[in-house]
């Protein structure tokens, strides 16, 4: 199956590394390979690649909030694999 490349840049509240560890095991779950870091202006910047429907799953988990997180924005940009 094809392999699809998405570059999210996430706004929002974030409470220690609950979140990023969040994304993480979603990801790993969801058999979805990327990295993800926090920029200086306070966002986090990911980059998730996978099958179509495991990306579109991971990404939908990354607008979540809960768990003393709250997503303000979640940037999507497809770029090529």
């Amino acid at each position: 199956m094809d392999q699809v490349r998405a570059h999210l840049w996430i706004s929002g509240h974030f409470f220690g590394e609950a979140y990023r560890r969040r994304i993480a095991q979603t990801a790993d779950t969801l058999h979805v390979n990327g990295w993800l870091r926090r920029l200086v202006d306070g966002r986090l910047e990911a980059i998730l690649e996978g099958e179509p429907d495991s990306v579109e799953e991971a990404i939908r988990g990354s607008r979540r909030s809960g768990g003393g997180v709250c997503i303000s924005s979640v940037v999507v940009r497809w770029e090529g694999y």
